[in-house]
């Protein structure tokens, strides 16, 4: 996230509430300020002032996780679940008729988060789970999401990628697929991510015709191979034209 108009206390707040949901058990506030690179104390105050709201709480052996004041705000998130859940159908039939799994993710800060899946009906496929997520310089539906933003933008998020993230690919591979958004709509992912897995992502547009998320069918190699490859753009294509159509005026980029 750029730094330029934000608040460096919240920015660490809210990185702080991140990671602790990201976590699999507790943490201490030692941990959380290795973790945050952030002073001792300055995470003590992060976590005094989020215990006081009663957003976290302490644990018997001195860890922190979250409290029953985070209630209210997941209320608007719930509506934004159910938002998509009801994408259920184009999706399912979809997957009925290409055997691969299907997900929308959403544009969060500078990671593309999975809010809905369908899994493929065969025995062994791809799998991502509901709230994954990933950088936007990986696949295709990073691609897509990244594909309305100013190019400057673009270029501060991939300057600010981990080096893990170029283990299979260039920052030119990242802009081809986020040119090939732009140029034909599709983009097509080869394993750059995972090098095994394989994706398809197109945009998902709100009633100003403006990305609001990506749709991606996720296969092997060898479910993407050039003769299955059209079929797979059309289906694609009609879904999101069907997701569209169904969000109508709930869909805000």
């Amino acid at each position: 996230m750029s730094g330029k108009h934000t608040i460096p206390a919240v920015d660490k707040s809210l990185k702080l509430l991140q990671v602790l949901a990201e976590a699999s058990e507790p943490m201490t506030s030692a941990q959380l300020a290795r973790k945050l690179e952030i002073t001792p104390s300055t995470c003590y105050r992060i976590l005094q002032t989020l215990v006081g709201r009663d957003w976290l709480r302490g644990t018997s052996n001195g860890a922190f996780t979250f409290s029953a004041g985070m209630f209210p705000l997941l209320k608007p998130l719930s509506d934004y679940q159910k938002l998509f859940e009801s994408l259920g159908a184009p999706l399912r039939s979809m997957v009925d008729q290409t055997g691969l799994t299907a997900k929308i993710s959403v544009k969060q800060g500078d990671v593309a988060s999975t809010v809905y899946r369908v899994e493929s009906p065969r025995p062994l496929s791809p799998s991502f789970k509901v709230g994954g997520s990933f950088s936007l310089a990986y696949g295709s539906s990073g691609a897509c999401l990244m594909a309305e933003l100013a190019d400057e933008e673009v270029d501060r998020i991939l300057s600010e990628c981990s080096s893990e993230i170029w283990a299979y690919q260039k920052p030119e591979d990242v802009w081809a697929r986020i040119r090939s958004v732009r140029d034909t709509g599709v983009c097509l992912d080869c394993g750059m991510y995972q090098p095994s897995v394989y994706g398809l992502s197109v945009s998902v547009h709100n009633r100003d015709q403006r990305g609001f998320a990506a749709l991606s069918l996720i296969g092997w190699a060898n479910d993407f191979t050039e003769d299955k490859l059209e079929s797979l753009k059309q289906s694609l294509i009609e879904c999101a034209e069907r997701c569209t159509a169904t969000l109508g005026e709930k869909a805000v980029a």
